[in-house]
């Protein structure tokens, strides 16, 4: 078990390229712990079991899961839960239902085998322009409802959306007039962020569950929590000096939020210095989806 992979994926919908993410990793050095989104309906669990032959297969416990708020840590840490209480892997490794490996499993592990370091990475405040400690510094108690969230045309829900936006402004406005600040709560702590799609050693998820009060405790109220609370973790901790400031994957912000991969990129995703990438979607990019298992050796 030491010597084995345990995959942590989120998933919500696009379940083609979902199959065809857990058809690559599957392999009798993995085991999948999968969490489907308890806000998607009509998931046929027995189809999935049959996507996997080799690797072990675990559903999570299903939460619902909203962008931008503490539910997506909560996930993150039943995730890892799930995962710790079937054994000790060498290494975890957080995906979303879009990612795509680029690289054979032979390869992964391969790498993995002699390696000590946690596959985070981080910055400070205002480094390339992204000044995000108002994210830990002020109370956002609507997240739930503010984030990236879809009326699908109801009036209704796009009103309230509309007035709990204004309201939420004000009183992000009226926290700053009265110099609020939830950081002084943690004067021994240092704010980073970095990516929530990351791998890590058993040791650090451990370390991590056992912080879990604290950590949800800090959640609650933050904006974007899941951005900040695995780097700040093991920034302030003996594990600092065990980031390797590269999550050994390839995202692209530049040219989206982030941008989603097409054929056109396949070069550049060959050339990569990462494991995997996101995002890439079967069900609108089959020809590069395709390309990939060729080149990862699934065909």
């Amino acid at each position: 078990m030491e010597n084995k992979h345990a995959y942590l994926i989120m998933a919500h919908n696009d379940f083609q390229s979902l199959k065809h993410l857990m058809q690559a990793i599957d392999d009798e050095r993995n085991d999948i712990y999968l969490h489907i989104d308890k806000k998607t309906r009509l998931v046929d669990f027995n189809e999935i079991k049959t996507w996997v032959k080799k690797a072990g297969l675990f559903f999570v416990p299903r939460i619902k899961v909203f962008w931008g708020d503490k539910s997506f840590v909560q996930c993150e840490l039943n995730l890892l839960k799930a995962a710790t209480g079937n054994g000790h892997y060498r290494y975890y490794h957080f995906l979303s239902g879009i990612d795509f490996p680029l690289k054979s499993q032979d390869e992964i592990h391969a790498y993995f085998e002699d390696k000590d370091l946690e596959y985070l990475n981080y910055h400070f405040p205002g480094e390339g322009g992204d000044d995000f400690i108002y994210k830990i510094r002020y109370y956002y108690p609507f997240m739930r409802w503010l984030g990236r969230w879809d009326a699908h045309g109801n009036k209704l829900k796009s009103k309230f959306r509309y007035h709990l936006d204004v309201f939420n402004k004000k009183l992000l406005a009226r926290q700053e007039s009265k110099g609020v600040d939830r950081r002084k709560r943690y004067p021994d702590i240092t704010f980073v962020k970095g990516d929530n799609w990351v791998t890590i050693t058993d040791s650090f998820a451990r370390f991590a569950l056992s912080k879990e009060r604290k950590i949800m405790k800090m959640a609650r109220f933050s904006a974007t929590p899941d951005e900040l609370f695995l780097a700040t973790l093991a920034y302030n901790s003996s594990y600092k000096n065990k980031i390797a400031n590269d999550i050994k994957r390839l995202i692209d912000w530049n040219r989206g939020g982030p941008y989603e991969f097409v054929y056109e990129d396949l070069p550049e995703l060959l050339e990569a210095d990462a494991f995997f990438a996101r995002k890439i979607s079967y069900s609108r990019q089959p020809k590069l989806v395709e390309a990939l298992e060729k080149h990862i050796g699934l065909q």
